[in-house]
């Protein structure tokens, strides 16, 4: 499955979250897409620049040893799912 990302002066990019997205990239489908606000720190409060880009850094990373994960056994990654146990605080 692909995302769309709005950029300026109406372009569109549709991003695969198995091939090729970037951190920012996984950040903005994360909040379009999934509600999951990487500025709101765990106690509820706004994250500084370094706590944003650390939680960030973190499940992008952790998306990617899913993907290395699901290759080495042979099963297909599931972006959706993986996304709904960040937004629920399961991962």
């Amino acid at each position: 499955m692909t995302y769309r990302i709005h950029l300026n002066f109406g372009r569109v990019r549709e991003v695969d979250p198995s091939n090729g997205m970037t951190s920012h990239d996984f950040e903005i489908v994360a909040f379009k897409h999934f509600g999951v606000d990487f500025w709101i720190n765990q106690n509820g409060g706004h994250s500084t620049p370094k706590e944003h880009r650390g939680f960030v850094n973190y499940y992008f990373n952790l998306w990617h040893d899913t993907l290395k994960h699901c290759a080495k056994v042979g099963s297909e990654p599931c972006f959706d799912s993986f996304m709904g146990a960040v937004a629920q605080g399961d991962c």
